[in-house]
């Protein structure tokens, strides 16, 4: 039986990702197909639609397997819980997206901004606001909204950085994003 614990049915997940991403190398998005992924993953139609409701569907579940990786990346690096005070995380963040750059490509200018916010209010409810020992309403209102206008424009920030091919050095990006970083150590 196929189902979401089972090894094969993991490997087909992963398979069908991995074509994606290639595809992504060849061609646009919104010129790839549920038949391309099929054909080149080697999987029936049916697989597709087991894993996925259509092709947004599994760019949003890239995006998680991403996601998944980029969290990783900072919970191997360092047992220091505050590592969003910390340029170097930042900086970590950045080659993450430099070396995944065609997905990410995809993601800023399709899904991003939309999903942008998952897990970002739980953050600075669970962790910005108790690590700044925010206590009055209107500080952490404040600070919602300085962190909304950064939010904002780092993702602008990403996406012409990823428009111009990432051209511009990840610490020089960096430093410009950390120059307006609501959350410093």
């Amino acid at each position: 039986m196929n189902i979401k614990n089972n090894q094969r049915y993991q490997e087909n997940e992963e398979k069908m990702q991995r074509v994606f991403l290639d595809l992504l190398q060849e061609k646009s998005f919104n010129k790839i197909t549920v038949r391309d992924i099929c054909e080149k993953a080697q999987v029936n139609r049916s697989t597709f639609y087991t894993h996925y409701l259509d092709m947004i569907d599994l760019l949003e579940k890239t995006q998680m397997s991403f996601q998944k990786k980029m969290t990783e990346v900072f919970v191997n690096t360092s047992a220091n819980q505050t590592y969003f005070s910390e340029k170097k995380y930042l900086e970590m963040s950045l080659e993450k997206i430099k070396e995944d750059k065609l997905f990410y490509q995809v993601y800023f200018h399709g899904l991003g901004n939309r999903y942008m916010n998952w897990g970002v209010d739980v953050l600075v409810e669970k962790k910005f606001i108790p690590e700044l020992s925010l206590q009055d309403e209107s500080e952490k209102e404040n600070f919602r909204v300085r962190f909304e206008f950064f939010k904002a424009g780092m993702f602008s920030g990403i996406t012409y950085w990823l428009d111009h091919d990432c051209q511009m050095p990840v610490k020089e990006i960096c430093d410009i994003f950390w120059e307006y970083y609501p959350v410093k150590k």
